[in-house]
């Protein structure tokens, strides 16, 4: 999945207090679960993860609603 690179930056700041680390042409995510990796390629921030396999992820990692 690739987004521009403002795109990027709002959602890294919408997530400030979440570890992120840079180097150049890369940032990590150090979320609790897990890392995510973003990589610069032609002029967008692109990482591994499709947005439904985050969602997926997401949505298996949360605790089950009891009602």
């Amino acid at each position: 999945m690739c987004i521009p690179p403002e795109a990027l930056a709002l959602f890294l700041n919408i997530i400030s207090a979440t570890p992120v680390t840079s180097e150049p042409g890369m940032i990590t995510v150090h979320a609790d679960a897990y890392d995510t990796v973003w990589v610069a390629r032609e002029g967008q921030w692109c990482t591994a993860e499709t947005a439904a396999e985050g969602w997926a992820r997401r949505y298996a990692m949360a605790p089950a609603v009891q009602h």
